[in-house]
């Protein structure tokens, strides 16, 4: 068994960013915990190279990854958004079985608990006008959940602006999803 570990975006392009807190970077401090607490469970850890989305997903499907996940930090300008969301890619029951199972687990921490939600390329969900001018039928499935050639989640714990909790949950947060990822890959 092997299970990638992958920090949403990368240096050149780090996603959100409030004040001291940028997405990429905290990201990657808990990829590498998600990976060390996996690692002390037994399980064989891919830590994905920080690159472009393309060059992560060819790393794992060369890897030959059982399961795969990309941590992000949603965000939101006005600073209101709270909890968390585990994305899957839709039509996978699978992964729609292990997201609502790390959506469980991860929500007694990371509240208000948005739910595990199928995952579509900017949330342009079908049958649903998402924004002005959108054509229902062009909806694209998340690039990392659609083209990764085993089971693959994106975990958003926290809104980027929750900073304080980012870092003072971190350890705890990490382990709970290093437990459930390996219980999985283990069954």
């Amino acid at each position: 068994m092997k299970i990638a570990v992958s920090a949403g975006h990368y240096p050149a392009a780090p996603g959100a960013v409030w004040g001291q807190y940028t997405e990429h970077a905290k990201a990657f401090e808990w990829r590498d915990l998600i990976g060390s607490y996996l690692s002390n469970r037994g399980a064989g850890v891919v830590l994905v190279t920080p690159a472009t989305l393309t060059k992560k997903i060819a790393q794992i499907n060369a890897a030959k990854c059982t399961l795969a996940v990309e941590v992000h930090f949603n965000s939101d300008p006005g600073r209101k958004g709270k909890g968390s969301e585990t994305l899957y890619c839709p039509g996978n029951p699978t992964g729609e079985a292990l997201a609502d199972e790390v959506q469980r687990a991860i929500s007694t921490f990371c509240a208000p608990n948005r739910g595990a939600k199928p995952g579509w390329y900017r949330m342009d969900l079908p049958g649903h006008e998402d924004y002005k001018g959108d054509v229902d039928g062009d909806e694209v499935k998340d690039a990392f959940l659609a083209k990764t050639n085993c089971t693959a989640l994106i975990l958003e714990p926290y809104f980027i602006h929750e900073g304080g909790k980012i870092d003072d949950n971190a350890m705890a947060v990490c382990d709970v999803i290093a437990g459930v990822l390996f219980n999985w890959a283990v069954k």
